[in-house]
This record gives C-alpha cells, sequence and structure tokens, in this order.
C-alpha cells in the first residue's frame, strides 16, 4: 500500500486529519508528522525525510505546505503526489509577517491562549460561525499543542527564506494546489506564483471553506486528495 504524509500548519497536530485518515485508509497507509522541535523549514523538511519511507505522498496545509514544498524540492525523487492546502511559497508580506510577530509576542507574553479565540474566528469561513463542533476540535488541537511547538513554528515562519523559482522548478510530482474560497491567510496571487512556478501543478478552490479546510470541508479535501493519490 502506498504512504501518505500529511503536515499540518502552525499549531496543527493529528486530530485534525482524523477525518481523511479513515475516508482514506483502503487506498494509502498514512501518517500525521507534527513538527514541534525544528525552528526553520529547512531543519522541518530534512526531518521529514529522515522518517518517511522511500517514496510517498504528500499533503501539507499552510505551515506544512511550505515545508512540503521545501521537501519536494529537495528530494523530487521521493515524492510521488503533493497536495497544498491553504499555504503559500513563504514570501510573506508586511502584513503577514506582522501577524507572525503577534503570534511571538503573544507566546512571550503568556497570553497566546486568550488570542487564539479570535485568530480561530478569523481562520474558519463565515459559513460556519454557526457549527461549534468545528471550533471545538479546533480548540482543543491548539490547546494540547506543546508550547516550544508553538515557540519553534513562530520562529521558522519569521526566521526561513522562502522558496526561489529555481526551487519550485525542481518539484517533479503531479500537485495540486488548493484554496479555501473563503481563507484570507493567503492571496489568489499567492496561489498562483505556486501553480505557475511547479512544473505540473494544477489549481482548484473550495466553496464555503476558510483557512481550516481539512476540518471544515473533510469529505471535500478527502475526495481531492483520493482523486489526486488515483490519477
Amino acid at each position: 500500500m502506498r504512504h501518505l504524509i500529511f503536515l499540518p500548519g502552525w499549531s496543527g497536530s493529528d486530530a485534525l486529519w482524523q477525518e481523511q485518515d479513515q475516508a482514506l485508509k483502503d487506498i494509502v497507509k498514512s501518517q500525521v508528522f507534527t513538527l514541534t522541535e525544528e525552528t526553520t523549514i529547512q531543519q522541518m523538511a530534512e526531518q521529514v525525510l529522515k522518517k518517511s519511507p522511500q517514496t510517498f505522498i504528500l499533503v501539507g496545509h499552510s505551515l506544512g505546505g511550505w515545508v512540503s514544498q521545501k521537501i519536494a524540492s529537495m528530494a523530487p525523487h521521493r515524492v510521488e503526489k503533493l497536495i497544498l492546502l491553504d499555504t503559500w511559497t513563504g514570501d510573506s508580506s508586511e502584513e503577514t509577517r506582522h501577524y507572525f510577530k503577534d503570534l511571538h509576542t503573544y507566546i512571550k507574553n503568556n497570553t497566546l491562549f486568550n488570542a487564539l479565540e479570535e485568530l480561530r474566528r478569523a481562520n474558519i469561513s463565515p459559513s460556519l460561525s454557526n457549527n461549534p463542533a468545528v471550533f471545538e476540535l479546533f480548540r482543543k488541537a491548539q490547546e494540547s499543542f506543546p508550547i516550544q511547538g508553538y515557540i519553534n513554528q513562530t520562529k521558522a515562519l519569521l526566521d526561513s527564506p522562502p522558496m526561489t523559482k529555481a526551487e519550485l522548478a525542481k518539484i517533479q510530482c503531479p500537485t495540486l494546489v488548493v484554496k479555501g474560497q473563503d481563507d484570507t491567510s493567503f492571496t489568489m496571487e499567492q496561489q498562483m506564483e505556486m501553480v505557475n512556478g511547479i512544473p505540473h501543478a494544477k489549481f482548484t478552490l473550495v466553496p464555503n471553506s476558510g483557512h481550516m479546510i481539512m476540518i471544515e470541508r473533510p469529505e471535500a479535501v478527502s475526495a481531492l486528495v483520493r482523486l489526486w493519490v488515483n490519477i
């Protein structure tokens, strides 16, 4: 059976991928790698490659999507298929970098968990504002995340260089770039940077979904992954 690896975004854990794990278990053996000890995107990519099978399918969300691009550029012979969910190349605007710096300040001042409630609402589509199950799953995942993981992942977001055009060009596997229609974290221009820079990339938009697409529209994500794996 083929191997599939999920790489969560900032503060994400395996709890957020339960739907996909169950829905896809007939076609892949899946694992979720939560990267909490490394402080750069490069280190995270190296760690995933060290722990992974010789070949695998890679699904990365947000921060995990950035890491996934790095992995696929470093070891194109090992990544069979690539799926990038609500992510970007790491080339952040000043507004986005300010957001990351705010996260760092919250952590230093021990006010992170107070701020996370508002951040969660910003990351979920307005169409799901009355769905408590989505917010509860998101909250539990973040509250169980280790504080050192928050520190290290935020440092990686602030200090790592973005993917270059040359690196994107090295990604040789079929790649699907997916954006939640209501995701305000990253722009359409940032999606097209990946689509145009990766040789075999396609793009799709998922309606009624914000940044946390895997828990907002779990069936849609599972269906897209299944389709891409079987192509």
